[in-house]
């Protein structure tokens, strides 16, 4: 799995490279995909779900899912890059969000957005080891998120990853009283506030891929892949930590380790913006052995609010709603 996030950390630095007005989304898909092939790697949502890309590119008020296409960028755009792909069997995603063009001031509601959806991510990694439930990584990411004035796109959330893309458990972005899975170590999963900048409700757009904010309103997207450890809660500081193992690294991040990325020199708000019920499993580093993985034996169907959002006559929603209890994963 490692190369895997290797591999889509590459094409996450590619596209953003290539990120300017007057490129297309379909350009930025075509630069990810010729780097995929070049590594031996294959699209995850192409191979999964037959998605009519290799990678979810999502513009301003479009949440997650976009289908790459002929738009053409332009300065101040909120673009969102969701990558996953599978190499030698093993899944990686992650997902960023950047701003189109020159650098905008902290004034920025885009600007805003996307830093407060890097920021919940990294809280939510102070409660992502053995012994914690998983709704505490939704109650940590919900409380940043709601303090910065933004708010949690619930019907969206994290999920397990393996052998294909949505696994269990579901990591919803809010403390749901039925994300009660103990995290254990061994545990692959993504962390990914997905946030907006007004109600937080979502709709489905015409091409029956696309998630967009009903109110027309920004949104922001960050992600990435970790697999969870039984070691201490990493430090307010930057410095590497043997706690969380990142399968899908920043470019300055330590092998083995994370080294987290800078965050806002100001910390005043708001200044800075599943679908296989199968199981995530890998050796502990600590003993080289599987650790068990502890599901929720309650999971049911989606809740009549998110089919509504939802419905699932969308490729992506019809496996959602039979494999969790809580929101469509992204």
């Amino acid at each position: 799995m490692r190369e895997s996030g290797r591999i889509v950390r590459l094409m996450l630095e590619a596209m953003k490279s290539a990120a300017r007005s007057g490129v297309t989304t379909r350009d930025l898909d075509e630069i990810g995909g010729q780097l995929m092939r070049e590594h031996g790697a294959v699209s995850g949502p192409t191979t999964v779900y037959q998605f009519p890309g290799v990678s979810c590119i999502s513009v301003n008020d479009e949440i997650v899912h976009g289908i790459p296409s002929d738009r053409r960028l332009r300065n101040g755009d909120l673009l969102k890059l969701d990558v996953t792909i599978r190499k030698d069997g093993f899944m990686a995603d992650a997902a960023e969000t950047v701003i189109v063009g020159p650098p905008t001031t902290l004034s920025s509601i885009g600007n805003r957005l996307a830093v407060c959806a890097q920021r919940a991510f990294e809280q939510a990694m102070q409660v992502a080891r053995a012994g914690h439930r998983v709704r505490d990584i939704g109650r940590v990411v919900e409380k940043e998120v709601t303090a910065s004035g933004f708010h949690v796109i619930r019907d969206l959330c994290g999920h397990g990853i393996g052998r294909t893309i949505h696994e269990k458990p579901s990591v919803p972005n809010w403390p749901d009283p039925s994300a009660s899975d103990i995290l254990t170590e061994g545990l692959v999963i993504t962390v990914e506030p997905i946030i907006a900048s007004r109600s937080g409700k979502s709709v489905l757009a015409r091409d029956g891929w696309t998630v967009r904010t009903a109110d027309r309103g920004l949104a922001a997207h960050y992600e990435h892949t970790l697999m969870i450890t039984n070691a201490e809660p990493v430090p307010p500081d930057p410095l590497p930590s043997p706690r969380l193992h990142f399968l899908t690294p920043w470019p300055n991040m330590q092998p083995g380790g994370c080294l987290c990325p800078p965050l806002p020199a100001s910390r005043n708000r708001p200044p800075t913006a599943s679908k296989n019920p199968s199981r995530s499993r890998l050796p502990s580093p600590a003993s080289g052995a599987p650790s068990p993985i502890t599901t929720n034996s309650a999971h049911g169907s989606a809740s009549s609010s998110t089919l509504r959002s939802l419905p699932a006559s969308r490729p992506w929603a019809a496996s959602l709603t039979q494999a969790t209890n809580t929101s469509p994963c992204a």
